[in-house]
């Protein structure tokens, strides 16, 4: 697949100025379960990843937000495959 993209900004439209320096910092809290039985190379199990990050001005923040992400991964090795015809 190949996709060409062209974007412009008609910057004189924005009600807020985005030039200039910003602060990024977060507070994050993050829960992980593996029953994989490789990591590299899964024949059975799960991985799940749940993930909340707070930006605010407390924590030296200039905008105030929410970040969420979740990750679910299930692996089964099907062991007694056969074609039937």
């Amino acid at each position: 697949m190949y996709v060409k993209t062209d974007v412009t900004f008609d910057f004189d439209k924005l009600e807020e100025d985005f030039s200039g320096e910003s602060n990024v910092a977060s507070f994050s809290l993050l829960a992980e379960y593996d029953s994989r039985d490789n990591q590299f190379s899964p024949n059975n199990g799960q991985f799940i990843s749940l993930e909340a990050q707070f930006y605010a001005e407390n924590f030296g923040e200039d905008y105030n937000f929410i970040n969420y992400k979740s990750i679910f991964h299930r692996h089964d090795f099907l062991r007694r495959f056969r074609w039937v015809w």
